[in-house]
């Protein structure tokens, strides 16, 4: 058989290729033969030398060369020793994007061979040196910023917490970008730092508010600072004459002569629009169980002292009270004072779409939002709304809420947040316990018992509320018959006991009940009233509930 010809590369098309070696770091790569007798540099380490000619054959510029160019050419002819291991850097190529001189006139190509697996490090273009350093100038301003603003006075001050997080999430994901397409290589730097920087409004709403410090303040604010050397913690007496105390203390002396052992306490409120005092005032009054002589008073830059007067509760639960508000920065126990970081974003009522349409995403929301409003108006409105929306989404948040309301004894509503919670609140019969709790409390205030919060207690198994309801049936039969028989059997030995003791529609009333829950002990007593009665009525009423017993007990 003879022997196969090996194929010749100039008639096959293909460029022959053969190794070079760096002098310098012994990385090996494979090159075209155009590449013999030019000066080229290492993909490695950079190190520049000339490739050696074959074996025999001379250059024809040899002669031309200088002394330490042919110095250059010698050391690049001995190939030095290499370790074997190295084979595995076989493919590698140099690096041709950089102009090299050239000791001839022979051309550099722009590729030294096609390869299967080449890698090339391209240096960096002006864009992605641009890009890289406008990305890292965004991250850091960003969080200089986020962290200074968001102090007491800052420029985020009083700034919700969903807009940061907007601005740190915009910020980070311009950032993430421009760093990946700067430099692909370390995009787990770039997502670490994206991911940092929008972690952090949660980090620095996480951090502790001051309580019981006094006020660091701007210069604006204090009443002798200037430039940043004013700003200062300010002493008790710089803070009495900064908040304007007066018409506080001359408060206390109204009460103390009156002989009041009520108390006079004062919430400052910083940067707070005008258009919102009045609904804050409303507010404290309620919850701080206060006189109505509670006035606010107006100092500069926008701040309010609210003179809370005839309170029989304490500057910590008006701490706790004031964070509706905003932040409460200090407790000033000495002047009886919480000061308050007003958000006003607590007080903008949301998109009127959003709080009426039940199928749109934030309806739940933004109704709990109002739920938590200050405003009583607001929070009545979204009481309707949420009675006739199904139980969907938050519905532990928004029935914890309701129950909050029901047990305030400021809000007046309750018999449409009962209606509510029979919707909303969950099986496991507290709301039926708050709910008898407080239609206890209005009936010894003599005041009028909401029927759905009796049919809350009765929905929620609540049976404890049946002497209750008795007694409002006794007094309402029509208006109270219907929830008294959905108490079934439970019922009938109050209603036997007080069954001769009724007249007219009471009598009737209690013949209907029987009949629909009674047993054998009522069949003998309506039996009695439908012969000795002497309301035609009331004989017939008896004989149909007698024939609805008789059909249940299977006589």
């Amino acid at each position: 058989m003879a022997p196969v010809p090996k194929p010749d590369p100039e008639q096959s098309g293909e460029t022959e290729q053969f190794e070079i070696c760096c002098p310098s770091c012994e990385t090996c790569f494979r090159g075209q033969e155009e590449l013999r007798g030019v000066l080229v540099e290492c993909g490695e380490c950079g190190h520049q030398f000339e490739v050696p000619e074959k074996e025999g054959q001379t250059d024809p510029q040899a002669e031309k060369q200088t002394g330490a160019q042919a110095d250059r050419q010698a050391r690049a002819n001995r190939r030095p020793e290499r370790d074997a291991s190295r084979d595995s850097f076989f493919e590698r190529i140099p690096k041709v994007n950089t102009p090299l001189p050239s000791v001839s006139d022979d051309h550099v190509p722009d590729s030294f061979a096609s390869h299967t697996k080449a890698e090339f490090r391209e240096p960096a273009t002006p864009l992605q040196v641009m890009l890289g350093v406008i990305a890292v100038f965004i991250l850091v301003v960003t969080t200089v910023f986020l962290i200074i603003g968001t102090r007491h006075g800052g420029a985020l001050d009083g700034v919700g917490f969903d807009r940061q997080l907007l601005l740190a999430g915009f910020a980070s994901l311009m950032a993430m970008g421009m760093l990946i397409y700067s430099n692909p290589r370390f995009w787990i730097v770039a997502v670490f730092a994206g991911g940092g920087l929008f972690a952090l409004p949660f980090a620095l709403k996480w951090l502790p508010q001051p309580v019981g410090e006094p006020s660091e303040l701007a210069a604006d604010m204090s009443p002798d600072g200037e430039g940043e050397e004013g700003k200062k913690l300010m002493t008790p007496e710089q803070l009495r004459d900064w908040i304007g105390m007066e018409p506080l203390e001359n408060e206390r002396k109204r009460l103390l002569e009156k002989g009041s052992s009520k108390d006079v306490l004062g919430l400052w409120l910083l940067n707070v629009e005008s258009q919102y005092v009045p609904m804050i005032r409303d507010y404290v009054i309620r919850t701080m169980e206060a006189s109505l002589d509670t006035h606010e008073f107006e100092r500069e830059n926008d701040n309010y002292l609210l003179v809370i007067s005839g309170t029989s509760r304490d500057l910590d639960a008006l701490s706790e009270v004031a964070q509706a508000l905003g932040n409460v920065n200090a407790l000033h126990r000495e002047l009886g004072v919480v000061e308050v970081q007003v958000v006003d974003d607590n007080f903008k009522p949301a998109p009127l779409d959003k709080l009426i349409n039940e199928k749109h995403a934030d309806f739940y929301q933004y109704n709990l939002k109002d739920l938590k409003s200050i405003d009583m108006q607001r929070v009545e409105e979204a009481v309707r709304r949420l009675s006739t929306a199904e139980p969907i989404l938050l519905r532990s948040d928004i029935s914890s809420r309701m129950l909050e309301l029901l047990e305030s004894p400021w809000f007046e509503k309750k018999g449409e947040l009962c209606g509510a919670l029979l919707a909303w609140a969950p099986p496991d019969g507290e709301a039926g316990k708050v709910a008898l709790e407080e239609a206890r409390k209005l009936r010894n205030r003599g005041e009028e018992v909401p029927r759905e919060m009796v049919a809350l207690c009765i929905q929620q198994q609540t049976f404890e509320v049946l002497p209750l309801l008795h007694e409002l049936w006794l007094e309402q039969a029509l208006a109270w018959e219907s929830l008294l028989t959905q108490l079934g059997p439970r019922a009938e030995p109050m209603v036997l006991g007080s069954y001769e003791d009724t007249r007219g529609v009471l009598r009737q009333s209690a013949s209907r009940i029987l009949g629909k829950i009674g047993g054998k002990d009522s069949l003998q007593v309506l039996r009695n009233a439908s012969v000795v009665s002497p309301n035609p009525e009331t004989r017939i009423i008896c004989k149909k509930s007698i024939a609805m017993i008789e059909e249940r007990l299977g006589n």
